[in-house]
């Protein structure tokens, strides 16, 4: 889709493969004093534009403007991957859900609340304090963790412009979701071909192994301690923040000359200060600190987890009941004393799944969920499925909904 279909359809309802979408207008997303200004984004490769549903979910519209057959083929793959695994858990919800083939050639991905790391990096007044550091360092090192260890798929490109922060007031925790997996890595994907949106990641934060090899990123190892270092030590903060500390310089990186800084050693301790050295020093992927390595010395120092996490509201006949949810396993049919209510709530690394408790399904009795970031009704049959804030579940009478417990 080109840029002049982009600026004919925005602020008014179009069908896309069968589904009405409302393509925003400077209006829908700016202040009256900038109403002129586009509803959408540009960059190399393609366009960005916010749009929204019937029932008012916000999705943001990707179209590529070069033509590539690789890409439509990562799309689509990526896209039936997200549905069943990757939009498991609020870190990775920025992946697309939905694939439009030629002549359309986009995703649809969910829009995620907040700013880039890079907009709050260029902000004088961010200030952090040590719980909200160690926060967002372990969400990001269990996102890569979830990448690595449970899909064996890299994002191939985090960076500050592709980690989404939701700071908003009155939060005491930040939020942390990876966006923009246009340049993943995964060995059963071809990768993008050079020119045509292939990308060896981004200056400040690329293995250097790889940069100098001219290939496709490969792993995310280099890019987490990097990354995690920013957070852990960016900012003015009197006690924790380096005012000159900014982001290193790939030549210092590609050259294993860069180390955390004094204050970063002195206020975090040895252990995260030598898991830092190792990345930054290694020449090769299985030399650094797997994301695993990463979780286990942040909690280490306190960091609250950034699993599970939820509350469940159980609503019947007009009765309602609440739960926070801690257990490894729910068996919701003991825990409501209700045979009727035959499902399982089971925690893994990030986040709940829900399934039909085994042996116990009623035909005519289905369990339906509402998956809250599409806005689709999906039937819970025998495969397991994501719970995330916002889901609903209805089955034999019952609804279930869920919500994120404020940190």
């Amino acid at each position: 889709m080109d840029l002049s279909t982009h600026r004919k359809w925005q602020g008014d309802w179009h069908d896309v493969e069968g589904e009405d979408y409302y393509f925003c207008s400077g209006r829908d997303l700016y202040p009256p004093a900038r109403q002129h200004l586009p509803g959408f984004w540009t960059g190399s490769e393609g366009l960005a534009h916010p749009i929204k549903d019937r029932q008012g979910h916000r999705y943001i519209f990707k179209s590529f403007v070069v033509e590539c057959p690789e890409r439509d083929q990562r799309m689509r793959w990526l896209c039936e991957r997200r549905l069943s695994e990757c939009g498991q858990l609020w870190l990775l919800q920025g992946a697309p859900y939905r694939h439009l083939p030629a002549p359309i050639h986009a995703q649809i991905c969910p829009f995620v609340e907040g700013r880039t790391w890079e907009s709050w990096k260029s902000d004088d007044n961010l200030r952090l304090n040590a719980d909200q550091r160690l926060y967002l360092a372990l969400s990001l090192a269990e996102a890569v963790m979830l990448l690595e260890a449970g899909l064996d798929l890299r994002h191939s490109d985090l960076s500050p412009g592709n980690i989404m922060l939701d700071l908003a007031t009155g939060k005491h925790l930040p939020t942390l979701s990876l966006i923009d997996f246009d340049a993943y890595y995964h060995p059963a994907v071809p990768v993008l071909p050079p020119g045509k949106g292939q990308t060896l990641g981004t200056p400040g934060y690329q293995a250097p192994e790889f940069l100098r090899a001219g290939e496709v990123i490969r792993t995310d190892r280099f890019a987490l301690a990097v990354l995690i270092h920013e957070f852990l030590a960016f900012g003015e903060d009197p006690d924790i923040g380096e005012p000159e500390h900014r982001f290193f310089e790939q030549e210092d990186l590609n050259k294993g000359q860069a180390s955390p800084t004094a204050r970063f050693k002195a206020y975090w301790g040895e252990a995260v200060f030598q898991l830092a050295l190792r990345a930054f020093t290694a020449r090769a992927t299985p030399d650094r600190p797997a994301p695993q390595e990463w979780c286990e010395a942040l909690l280490a120092l306190g960091a609250a987890t950034a699993e599970a996490g939820l509350l469940m509201t159980a609503e019947k006949d007009g009765k309602r009941q609440r739960f926070e949810l801690k257990s490894a396993s729910v068996d919701l049919a003991a825990a409501l004393k209700d045979p009727a209510a035959a499902l399982r709530l089971e925690r893994r690394q990030g986040g709940y799944q829900v399934l039909r408790a085994p042996g116990r399904q009623d035909p005519a009795k289905p369990a339906v969920i509402r998956d809250p970031q599409t806005g689709r009704h999906l039937p819970l049959d025998g495969q397991a499925l994501p719970v995330l804030p916002g889901t609903v579940i209805t089955l034999a009478g019952w609804e279930f909904s869920f919500h994120a417990r404020q940190p």
